[in-house]
């Protein structure tokens, strides 16, 4: 089972890996209905497309992604991922990840073994 954990006021997203655990910058929000609900939520493996290079779901070298979450709550709320944060700064209720280079973070998620839990706290 892989662990994630999204920590709004703080703007980071935790992942474990081998070497500790590790973090990432991330926004939510503020465009759309704001930031992604605080709760428990489960992650496809991430995707990748052709978009853009100015894409809001590309990082700074293009590579563009994207990974469904699916809440484990009752919500009116729908369409969430975890992507990186291109384009205007913020996301419409996404996960964007302010990074330059987004792939490692990709192949991480891409390599996980099991069911993949997100808790937005």
């Amino acid at each position: 089972m892989t662990f994630i954990v999204f920590v709004l006021t703080h703007k980071k997203l935790y992942y474990a890996r081998e070497t500790g655990v590790d973090w990432i910058e991330a926004r939510s929000g503020p465009w759309g209905k704001g930031p992604l609900p605080a709760g428990a939520y489960l992650v496809e493996p991430p995707v990748t497309f052709d978009a853009l290079p100015d894409s809001p779901y590309s990082d700074g070298k293009g590579f563009s992604w994207f990974a469904r979450l699916h809440p484990q709550f009752k919500t009116d709320r729908s369409g969430f991922g975890i992507h990186p944060d291109g384009n205007v700064p913020g996301t419409k209720g996404c996960i964007g990840l302010v990074l330059e280079d987004s792939r490692p973070f990709y192949d991480w998620l891409g390599a996980a073994k099991g069911p993949i839990n997100l808790m937005v706290v």
